[in-house]
């Protein structure tokens, strides 16, 4: 990819204020298999009962990646040390997974079909089974083929952030671990390892009010343009406390 890879971005974002991206994420967001949600309605056809509900799960999927950032930043903020006595992260591995916290929020929803989840009912189902395929795996199987060149190929790729690793940890966002934890590829244990938070981190962004059903309305209701201050001190108090045995 030409120009700078440590180049960032800004995206205006009427709920957000601005959403940024560093390069390698817009190289992903450029990608048509990505670029497609800009038609998929969040809320399939809801908007033929409510017209403002026009909002889409290009834009939802960019505020996932932003709010799940902020959950996971806050949380390193206030529980770093507990971070790395429990699950033995080091700074870097902090940093790490941070990006890989970045691109599940952000491809999370990638295998939407058209009209979102109202579709899904048309899904086939798993050979050998009475159970369907789920958005999720659609979205597994398009960030290991459609979307892993733009994920293997830029400077700023790491070797522990492979499709295969950030796929597996988008389909624990369904299953809450991975799908096939007696793999040989030895990053699935790494995900299950932190699942126990990051997990936490991605399916609270991906429902959280302001990314979610909000942006629909934040061009017509001022008081929706910036996320509220309970949902900012939320944010900004997250941290992790250990239980203790009885």
């Amino acid at each position: 990819m030409a120009g700078d890879p440590h180049r960032t971005y800004e995206i205006r974002c009427p709920v957000h204020g601005f959403v940024v991206l560093n390069d390698w994420e817009r190289g992903i967001i450029d990608q048509p298999a990505f670029q497609r949600l800009r038609r998929i309605r969040q809320l399939a056809w809801t908007e033929l009962v409510y017209p403002g509900a026009m909002h889409t799960r290009f834009e939802h999927s960019l505020g996932v990646m932003h709010t799940a950032s902020l959950l996971y930043d806050s949380i390193v903020r206030k529980s770093a040390e507990a971070l790395k006595r429990e699950f033995a992260y080091t700074t870097d591995g902090l940093a790490r997974d941070r990006q890989l916290v970045r691109l599940a929020a952000l491809l999370h929803d990638v295998g939407h079909a058209p009209f979102s989840h109202a579709a899904e009912d048309l899904f086939p189902e798993v050979e050998g089974s009475d159970v369907k395929y789920g958005h999720e795996d659609y979205s597994a199987a398009i960030i290991r083929s459609k979307l892993r060149s733009a994920i293997e190929d830029h400077p700023l790729v790491r070797p522990s952030l492979s499709p295969r690793y950030v796929e597996t940890k988008v389909d624990s966002l369904r299953r809450g671990a991975a799908r096939n934890p007696a793999s040989s590829d030895s990053r699935v244990s790494r995900v299950m390892k932190i699942a126990k938070y990051s997990d936490v981190i991605l399916s609270s962004a991906a429902r959280s009010l302001p990314c979610k059903g909000a942006a629909k309305d934040a061009g017509r209701r001022p008081a929706l343009q910036q996320p509220s201050s309970l949902y900012l001190a939320m944010l900004n108090n997250l941290l992790i406390v250990q239980r203790r045995s009885a």
